[in-house]
């Protein structure tokens, strides 16, 4: 995935020095414009494709931050679980 979006990403700054020079022949720019096009198609749907999982703990906001064994926690709980620790450790 990383070496499509690279490629893409260079075949757009491609695209705006060909657009800059004038002699740059028009199918050349279209060539290129189409290929970005398919770069964007092969990389759209894994972004759509991310799957949305719930906080581990209170089981109904999004969870946010990932924890060591891949469980998500939401901020809310997050914060709640730091303050208490934090008050273990102050008494």
């Amino acid at each position: 995935m990383k070496n499509v979006l690279e490629a893409q990403v260079r075949l757009e700054v491609a695209l705006e020095i060909m657009k800059r020079n004038k002699s740059t022949n028009s199918l050349d720019i279209e060539q290129v414009e189409k290929a970005i096009e398919l770069l964007k198609k092969e990389t759209t749907p894994a972004a759509t494709e991310v799957e949305i999982k719930n906080c581990i703990i209170c089981k109904e906001n999004t969870g946010q931050l990932t924890l060591e064994d891949n469980a998500l926690i939401c901020e809310t709980c997050a914060q709640v679980m730091s303050d208490q620790g934090h008050s273990l450790t102050l008494e």
